[in-house]
């Protein structure tokens, strides 16, 4: 996913460095049984910057076409495509 995003964004604005989160999602059970990642997209740091789950939360509708392009770029590398 970070040579795809990387791809779609350009490196500056990809950190395939950033430390580990310790969230507590049901999608690590899913990963006990299929191989998988879970990917943080940024929702920035000006209003609705707040985490998931909380009243404070606001998703910035924004960033749909670039999750959606940042997924599309993964399926056509692992498809080995041309993007």
């Amino acid at each position: 996913m970070i040579a795809a995003a990387t791809r779609v964004l350009g490196a500056d604005r990809v950190d395939g460095l950033a430390s580990p989160v310790g969230g507590s999602e049901d999608f690590s059970f899913m990963l006990e049984t299929v191989l998988g990642a879970y990917v943080m997209i940024g929702n920035g740091d000006g209003p609705g910057a707040a985490f998931v789950h909380t009243p404070h939360s606001d998703f910035n509708d924004a960033l749909i076409p670039i999750g959606i392009s940042s997924w599309l770029a993964l399926v056509a590398a692992e498809l080995n495509r041309a993007w």
